[in-house]
C-alpha cells in the first residue's frame, strides 16, 4: 500500500499543481476581463481618469456622482457622511446603509489614500472577481466544476438593459458591427459599492450558512447575526436573506428531527429572531423612536411602487424564469428515475431561494406598497437566482439513473435514447460547453471594454479636461466646507468628489437634505448665471430624454442633457407624474422662480466664490474678480 501511494504521489502532485495553474489563469483572466476597460481608459492620452461626470454613460456617471462623494467625505469624524454634496460635516446613522457606508470609507480614504483612479479600478476588478469563486464554489458542490465555472461567470458577466444574445443576433443578422452593438454601460457587478460590495457580503453570508444543512444553535445563531448586519449593507439584501435564513432553518429543523415538530420549530425560529432583532436593534429603534419628518421624506424619496403595479417577475417574465425552468426540473427528475425526496433534500436552498426571489418581488402586493422591485433584480437576482435552476437540470442529467427507481415501462425505453443524448452533452461535451459559453461572453464583454473607452477617448476625455481646469481654479485652496458654484455643471458635480467644497447641486436620493432646501440650491443656482425662467422650468421638468435614465443603456449625461431635466432627477429622482400633478408642478417652479430673493439665499446658504464665462446677477456683492482660463471667478463678500 505505502509504495502504491508513493508511486501515485507525483501524479497527485502534477494534478495539484496542474489545478492551481487553472484557478490562477482563470483568476488572472477574470481580473482582465473586468478591468479591460478601466485599463484602456487609463492609458488614454488626454485624460487617463475613471471619475468622469461629463458624457460618460449613466451607470458610471452616477457610480462617480452618487456614491464616490460619501467615500470622499469619510472620516473618524464623519464616518456616515449623511449629506456629502450640502454638509459634508454631517454624519449619523440614516436609513442609508451604515456598513457599506463604512467600508467603502475605509476602503478609498485609508487603503488608496483617497486615489479614486486606484479605487474604482480595485473595486471594479477585485470584488467582481471575488464574487465569481463565490458563486462558483456554492455551484460547485452540486455540479461539475466545468459547469460551476460557466454558470457563475453567466452571472457576474450581466449587464442592466442589454442582451448578450441580443448582441450576437445583431453581429448575425448584420444590424450592428462588432464594436457598434457592443453595451457602452459598463458590467453591473463593476459598479461600486452596490452591487460590486454589496452582492460580495450577500452571497458570502449565502455559502456560510448554506454549507452545513444541520447546524448546531452556535452557528445558527452565528448566521442569524450575519444575516442581520445585511441590514447595513443593503436593504434587499438584508430582506432576501433574512426571508431565505428562516425559511432554511424550518428546512434544517426538519432535517434533523425527521419530520416537523412544531414545538422546535418555534424555538428555533423565535430565538434566531431574536437574534436579529438585536443586531437591527439600532437602527430600528431610530426608525420607531426617533423618527423625524425629514427622515419620512427621505424614506419616501427611494422610489416606492403600489400594489395596483400588479405581480411582477424576474426580467426573463413568469413563464421562462419560474414555470418553464421548473417544469423541466421535474421533467428531468422523472426521466433519469431520480429520487425526489433527493431533488428536495438535496436542492432545498436552490428552491427557497427562487421562492423567495418571488415573494421579494411582489412584497408591494402584501405591504400595499414598498420600494423598487427591480432593485432586487440589478443587485442580486441577475446574478445568482435566475441561474439557478439549471443547477438540479445538470445534476440529475449527470448523474447515472439510479436502479432504486429505474422504470422499465414502454415509456422508459422511448425516453432513453434522448436522455443519454442528454446525459453525452452534460457529461462529456461540458468543458466544449463551459469553454464556449464563457468564450461568447467574453467576446461581449471585450467589445463593450472597446466601446467603453472609444466613447472615452471622442466624448469624455475632451470634455474633462476643460471641466477640471475649471474645477481647480475655483476649488484647489480653498478651506475646507465653503460653498462655490461655476456656471459648467460638471464641475459642481466633481465638488463632492474630489473636494471638500459643498455644491448646489444636490441629489435627492442620497443626501439628508430637505426637498425645500434642495429646491432653494436649484433656484439659487438659476438665479447666480441669470437664467431665465424658460431655461429653469427646462432644467426643473422632466424630459422626454430622461425617461429613458434607467434603460437606455446607452443613455450619455452631456452638458446637453445635463442643462434640460437634470434639476428634476435631481430633485425627484423615481418621482411619476400625472398631467394634473406635473402642471401644478410647473406653477410653483414659476411662482417659486418669480419671487425668489437671491441675495438672502446667498447670505443663507454662504456662497462664497462663483466661476461664470460672462456677468453673474448683478444683485450679488463682489468682492474681487479674476480670469481663470475661459472663466472668471468672482469672490462674493461675506458677512463677518
Amino acid at each position: 500500500m505505502l509504495l502504491k501511494a508513493a508511486a501515485a504521489r507525483p501524479g497527485v502532485e502534477r494534478l495539484v499543481v496542474g489545478r492551481t495553474a487553472f484557478y490562477v489563469l482563470t483568476t488572472l483572466f477574470m481580473l482582465l476581463l473586468f478591468g479591460l476597460k478601466d485599463v484602456l481608459v487609463l492609458f488614454d492620452q488626454e485624460w487617463p481618469h475613471l471619475y468622469a461626470v461629463a458624457n460618460n454613460p449613466v451607470l458610471s456617471w452616477e457610480e462617480v456622482f452618487v456614491y464616490l462623494p460619501q467615500a470622499n467625505h469619510f472620516s473618524l469624524a464623519t464616518p456616515l457622511p449623511a449629506a456629502p454634496m450640502a454638509d459634508p460635516a454631517l454624519s449619523q446613522l440614516t436609513s442609508f446603509p451604515a456598513l457599506t457606508l463604512v467600508l467603502q470609507g475605509v476602503l478609498y480614504r485609508w487603503l488608496f489614500g483617497g486615489n479614486a483612479d486606484a479605487y474604482l479600478l480595485a473595486m471594479h476588478t477585485l470584488l467582481p472577481v471575488a464574487a465569481f469563486w463565490v458563486l462558483f464554489l456554492i455551484y460547485r458542490r452540486y455540479v461539475a466544476e466545468s459547469w460551476a465555472l460557466l454558470l457563475a461567470f453567466w452571472g457576474v458577466t450581466f449587464y442592466r438593459n442589454f442582451s448578450s444574445l441580443g448582441y450576437w443576433l445583431k453581429l448575425v443578422t448584420g444590424r450592428g458591427g462588432f464594436i457598434e452593438a457592443a453595451s457602452l454601460s459598463p458590467l453591473e457587478l463593476s459598479r461600486t459599492p452596490a452591487p460590486a460590495l454589496t452582492f460580495l457580503l450577500f452571497i458570502v453570508t449565502f455559502y456560510l450558512c448554506t454549507r452545513d444543512n444541520k447546524p448546531t444553535p452556535q452557528k445558527m445563531a452565528l448566521y442569524s447575526g450575519l444575516w442581520a448586519l445585511q441590514l447595513y449593507v443593503y436593504l434587499f439584501n438584508f430582506i432576501a436573506g433574512v426571508l431565505f435564513w428562516l425559511a432554511y432553518l424550518v428546512f434544517t429543523c426538519y432535517l434533523q428531527d425527521k419530520g416537523i415538530k412544531p414545538g422546535r420549530v418555534a424555538r428555533v425560529l423565535l430565538l434566531n429572531m431574536g437574534v436579529i432583532l438585536a443586531v437591527v436593534s439600532p437602527l430600528l429603534a431610530r426608525q420607531l423612536f426617533f423618527t423625524t419628518p425629514l427622515d419620512w421624506e427621505v424614506w419616501q424619496r427611494m422610489g416606492m411602487i403600489a400594489a395596483s403595479a400588479g405581480p411582477i417577475t424576474s426580467e426573463w417574465g413568469f413563464l421562462l424564469a419560474y414555470a418553464l425552468p421548473l417544469a423541466v426540473v421535474l421533467l428531468v427528475t422523472w426521466v433519469a428515475s431520480a429520487d425526489y425526496y433527493e431533488l428536495v433534500y438535496r436542492f432545498a436552498p436552490v428552491f427557497l431561494m427562487i421562492l423567495v426571489e418571488i415573494v421579494v418581488l411582489n412584497l408591494h402586493l402584501i405591504l400595499g406598497q414598498f420600494f423598487q422591485p427591480y432593485l432586487f433584480s440589478v443587485r442580486i437576482g441577475n446574478f445568482f437566482s435566475r441561474y439557478l435552476y439549471f443547477i438540479p437540470i445538470i445534476y440529475f442529467i449527470s448523474h447515472p439513473r439510479k436502479t432504486r427507481f429505474h422504470r422499465r415501462g414502454r415509456l422508459s425505453q422511448a425516453i432513453t435514447p434522448v436522455y443519454e443524448a442528454a446525459a453525452s452533452l452534460v457529461v462529456r461535451w461540458r468543458r466544449a460547453i463551459a469553454l464556449a459559453g464563457m468564450g461568447l461572453i467574453a467576446v461581449v464583454v471585450v467589445a463593450s471594454s472597446l466601446k467603453y473607452a472609444g466613447n472615452h477617448a471622442g466624448r469624455v476625455g475632451p470634455q474633462m479636461v476643460a471641466t477640471m481646469a475649471r474645477f481647480e481654479a475655483l476649488a484647489q485652496g480653498r478651506p475646507a466646507g465653503e460653498l462655490v458654484a461655476s456656471e459648467d455643471i460638471a464641475v459642481n458635480l466633481l465638488l463632492p468628489v474630489l473636494s471638500d467644497q459643498e455644491t448646489l447641486l444636490v441629489s435627492s436620493f442620497n443626501n439628508y437634505v430637505p426637498e425645500e432646501e434642495i429646491l432653494e440650491r436649484l433656484l439659487l443656482f438659476a438665479h447666480i448665471f441669470n437664467w431665465g425662467e424658460a431655461q429653469f422650468l427646462a432644467f426643473m421638468r422632466p424630459s422626454p430624454r430622461f425617461t429613458t435614465f434607467y434603460t437606455d443603456n446607452d443613455f450619455i449625461l452631456s452638458p446637453e442633457v445635463l442643462q434640460n431635466g437634470f434639476g428634476y432627477w435631481l430633485l425627484n429622482h423615481h418621482r411619476e407624474m400625472g398631467t394634473a400633478e406635473l402642471a401644478a408642478y410647473e406653477a410653483m417652479l414659476a411662482e417659486r422662480f418669480g419671487q425668489f430673493d437671491v441675495r438672502a439665499a446667498v447670505a443663507a446658504y454662504g456662497v462664497t466664490a462663483v466661476q461664470a464665462a460672462g456677468p453673474i446677477n448683478l444683485l450679488l456683492a463682489v468682492e474681487s474678480e479674476r480670469a481663470a482660463g475661459d472663466m472668471v471667478i468672482y469672490q462674493l463678500e461675506t458677512k463677518e
